[in-house]
């Protein structure tokens, strides 16, 4: 399992503060940092997003290799269940059972 409170860089630059995350199940655990967006960052970050839409194949593909591209996003979610469920777990003070509730929602 990856260690919960490494920092991972956003590969889309963000502007905001870098905060640190405890735990609120026990809040002498680092979870990690996250870095705040801002007003702006959000603009960027929705026109990019319909730029890239709007300029890729996913709207005039088939249905059904679009099913097929989400079912295999939705076996690597059940693949690696139960490891973020930990993290979740970890990270929130949830119980498994809510946790992997939580994993099964995505």
């Amino acid at each position: 399992m990856n260690n919960l409170s490494e920092k991972r860089e956003n590969a889309f630059p963000l502007s905001g503060d870098w905060v640190a995350i405890n735990s609120n199940s026990d809040p002498n655990v680092s979870v990690g940092e996250i870095q705040f967006a801002d007003i702006t960052d959000v603009s960027r970050a929705v026109e990019s997003a319909k730029s890239a839409y709007a300029t890729s194949n996913w709207p005039t593909r088939p249905w059904i290799e679009r099913s097929a591209i989400l079912l295999k996003v939705a076996t690597e979610l059940l693949v690696r269940r139960v490891e973020l469920a930990s993290k979740i777990v970890k990270e929130s003070g949830k119980t498994m059972m809510e946790a992997l509730g939580d994993v099964d929602e995505a």
